[in-house]
């Protein structure tokens, strides 16, 4: 009988554990909105910038807060005038970035867009090839 009780005790214990891990995931994990997250940027001379666009579209329901844009390097940067904005359901625009190479070869950075309402960031992975003129 003892062995019994304690064992419906545990079960009930994982049950509420689960309920509580649960409850934390009423923020989406990803914003619903289409992007390129891959960006080919080809052959860039390492004595020059190149400006880029990525363009979105929301596909949510509801707004979204970007509140903001963490790169991986300081050769690659948003040009935005406000690093946030909010975005409105159905929207479509750009995100004007800039790249530098710092060196002769193959390279890969990413942004990050951080937005409020969601747990996780969008990565947006930019490749190409830094060369001397």
């Amino acid at each position: 009988m003892r062995k019994s009780v304690l064992q419906w005790g545990v079960l009930l214990w994982c049950f509420l554990l689960m309920g509580v891990g649960c409850a934390h995931q009423n923020q989406a994990d990803y914003p619903e909105i289409q992007i390129d997250t891959l960006i080919h940027l080809g052959k860039i001379p390492i004595s020059e910038a190149r400006c880029f666009r990525i363009s979105y579209r929301s596909l949510s329901r509801q707004k979204m807060n970007l509140i903001g844009i963490e790169t991986s390097c300081g050769c690659l940067s948003p040009l935005n005038p406000h690093r946030s904005m909010t975005i409105q359901p159905g929207d479509t625009g750009s995100l004007l970035f800039s790249f530098q190479p710092s060196f002769v070869g193959h390279f890969t950075q990413e942004a990050s867009l951080i937005f409020q309402e969601y747990r996780l960031p969008i990565r947006i992975e930019m490749k190409g090839f830094g060369q001397n003129r």
